[in-house]
């Protein structure tokens, strides 16, 4: 059986993309073959043993190119180990109403994949990367809605010791 791994991910303005990398990074740690890629390039799962699917949230949603990439191959994935990561700017908050909403997020996926492991990160975000006024504007509101401050709030260790702690089940 191959034992090669994909690890595919929607995100919009890298956050999402740098989390993906890192758990690429370390389940390839024990010489395993790891295949980090975006969504929008991913067209055929028969070579990977297991895959990791992870997606930025956006208004309490998936990325829509992760949400159709699932729905379309969710027959495939049901029969391969699957985990599924999403990251959110809510859990950089102290907000614990806003960290309840979390899990909810991943309704869609349990009810079409039933992954095997989930997991929920907080992400990054700085407004002023972005190129349209409307886009720039509508994220500094949104973060000062949540009370914080443009920057970079991934717990990278958390991150690592979860990709860790996927080995035996991406391997059972």
């Amino acid at each position: 059986m191959n034992d090669k791994i994909l690890v595919t991910y929607g995100s919009q303005g890298g956050s999402t993309a740098g989390v993906a990398e890192a758990i690429g990074q370390a389940l390839s740690a024990n010489w395993t073959i790891v295949d980090v890629r975006a969504i929008q390039e991913v067209t055929d799962l028969r070579s990977y043993r297991a895959v990791v699917i992870g997606s930025a949230v956006h208004s309490g949603k998936w990325m829509p190119e992760a949400l159709a990439f699932v729905e379309g191959n969710q027959n495939t994935l049901r029969q391969m180990p699957t985990a599924v990561f999403q990251v959110c700017m809510m859990l950089a908050t102290s907000s614990e109403p806003y960290w309840r909403m979390v899990p909810d997020w991943l309704a869609p996926l349990r009810a079409q994949l039933q992954p095997a492991v989930e997991g929920s990160f907080a992400g990054a975000l700085w407004p002023n990367k972005y190129s349209k006024l409307s886009e720039k504007l509508g994220l500094h509101i949104f973060l000062a809605a949540i009370h914080l401050k443009a920057g970079d709030y991934r717990d990278w260790d958390a991150i690592r010791t979860w990709a860790e702690n996927l080995r035996p089940v991406l391997f059972r």
